[in-house]
């Protein structure tokens, strides 16, 4: 680096592009040869917030620790980042990224995706059959990704609806605690959904059962003919148990 302030102090004694050049070279001296491996865990959770429109509330995202010792050969290429066979999850899951650089390498980076918002719980408890009043439901913060099966974030449609069940104060509504009308009738025809991955399947199925919103009945697949268990989302609507 001295001769560096040297060469720069006494310009005569080189040419201009020879200045130039030592000042590229010294630049590529000091670029690290291994990748920060901050740089690789804000790649992963820069993946998550831009595609944060999956999700039903915007995600907080957080990247897992990657071992201290890990050496990647820095990236001549900008990061990419891809997404697990699974696809893109709340909660617990690995966001891939890679280099496609001169010195390529491949890396999975654990994150946990929280999604924060105000959910429909019961203010006090009820009995089964009692009716519920807007004086009986307020809200309160939850992590969406932590909650089983469904659940209300508007308490509009609850007002004037019964409950099926004893029901603790402060628990978190779903639609299994409210004695719906039946949506599906057994015997009837009913749409199958489930997911792959980032796509959502349709298939003709038939009930084996009846129940309201959010009651979990038996289907037949119409088309393998395997009966799997499912959970009422609509009039003749059902969604495949994971």
């Amino acid at each position: 680096m001295n001769a560096l302030v040297k060469i720069l102090s006494h310009p005569g004694r080189l040419g201009r592009s020879s200045v130039l050049g030592l000042l590229v070279g010294t630049a590529q001296a000091a670029a690290p040869a291994y990748q920060p491996l901050a740089d690789i865990a804000q790649t992963a959770v820069d993946h998550v917030e831009t595609h944060g429109d999956r999700f039903p509330v915007p995600p907080q995202v957080a990247a897992g620790s990657l071992d201290s010792r890990l050496r990647l050969h820095h990236c001549d290429q900008p990061l990419e980042s891809f997404e697990s066979p699974g696809g893109l999850k709340a909660g617990r899951a690995v966001i891939g990224v890679r280099c496609t650089g001169t010195r390529p390498w491949k890396l999975f980076v654990p994150v946990e995706i929280k999604l924060p918002s105000e959910v429909v719980v019961l203010a006090r408890p009820l009995r089964r059959g009692d009716v519920i009043s807007a004086a009986d439901l307020t809200t309160r913060m939850a992590d969406l990704a932590r909650l089983r099966g469904q659940y209300y974030l508007d308490s509009t449609d609850l007002v004037g609806q019964r409950i099926k069940r004893h029901v603790a104060g402060n628990a978190v509504l779903t639609p299994s605690m409210i004695d719906a009308d039946r949506l599906v009738e057994r015997g009837a025809r009913v749409t199958i959904l489930s997911d792959a991955g980032a796509i959502e399947v349709r298939v003709a199925g038939k009930a084996m059962g009846h129940g309201g919103r959010g009651d979990q009945i038996r289907v037949k697949n119409q088309a393998s003919g395997r009966t799997i268990s499912a959970v009422v989302v609509d009039r003749g609507v059902v969604k495949a148990s994971p």
